[in-house]
């Protein structure tokens, strides 16, 4: 298998997964190809500050596959903090006990399974009044996540009352995200290296310090590579949010 798709690098898997660099200084997977339990992930970013995997949700027909396929799991619904003026939404989805949700990441460049726990989806303003109007909701949803769905859109509500001017579509308030998160749940149990400033690679163990390092211009090609041919799709996915968050309502930000 050729080190500049592949995911797993001979016998002993030196790599586990490997990362190329966007516009903003961030890495992304090279692969649209990710799915948990079949539901799928086209964009995800490594982000050694994320507890968990945090993914995102792309529409109401999706929020609804989500809610069929998880539905032997354990649903609950949290606050999920974050710098906002108004405090984001939570999906959590736990698996049955005994049991864990199978993650499978770049099925195209070889692919590499992650049994987890728990995966958490951000749910938007959206999703939120979907899941309020859901006829079976309280079947769905013990009683606490119900308090938690109804202080988000009181919070809601509030925040358009005290900002009429501000849209619900843009960037900070109640919107969807277009990536997920690949965080500390998976990556405390692997040595991540970043080489430069175009690659970030995931090591299963140090083994052969040679070997790795003869892999370093290699990766860096190959996601120099990836960029340039992928630049449509990922220049963008970070820059609206991250631009936003550093101008919209200073007042709140001084008060915090």
């Amino acid at each position: 298998m050729s080190v500049y798709g592949a995911c797993k690098v001979g016998k002993d898997q030196i790599i586990v997964l490997w990362a190329a660099q966007g516009k903003k200084d961030r890495y992304f997977l090279p692969s649209q190809q990710n799915d948990i339990c079949g539901v799928p992930i086209p964009h995800l970013l490594v982000d050694t500050g994320c507890s968990s995997i945090l993914l995102p949700v792309a529409n109401l027909n999706e929020l609804q596959s989500i809610l069929d396929t998880f539905k032997h799991c354990i649903l609950s619904l949290h606050p999920g903090g974050g710098i906002a003026a108004l405090p984001t939404l939570v999906l959590r989805v736990t698996a049955p006990k005994h049991q864990s949700l199978p993650l499978v990441l770049c099925q195209d460049l070889g692919g590499v399974t992650f049994d987890i726990p728990y995966v958490r989806y951000h749910l938007s303003l959206e999703d939120a009044n979907y899941l309020s109007q859901l006829k079976d909701l309280k079947s769905i949803f013990e009683d606490k996540s119900l308090k938690v769905l109804n202080d988000y859109l009181v919070g809601a509500q509030t925040f358009l009352t005290n900002y009429p001017n501000h849209h619900p579509d843009k960037p900070q308030f109640g919107s969807r995200k277009r990536y997920g998160l690949f965080g500390q749940m998976i990556l405390r149990d692997y040595f991540s290296v970043q080489c430069g400033t175009d690659v970030w690679l995931m090591i299963k163990t140090i083994g052969d310090l040679g070997v790795i390092h003869t892999l370093f211009e290699k990766y860096i090609k190959a996601a120099q590579t990836y960029v340039v041919n992928h630049q449509d799709e990922y220049i963008d996915l970070v820059d609206e949010e991250h631009e936003e968050e550093h101008n919209d309502y200073p007042q709140d930000r001084e008060e915090e």
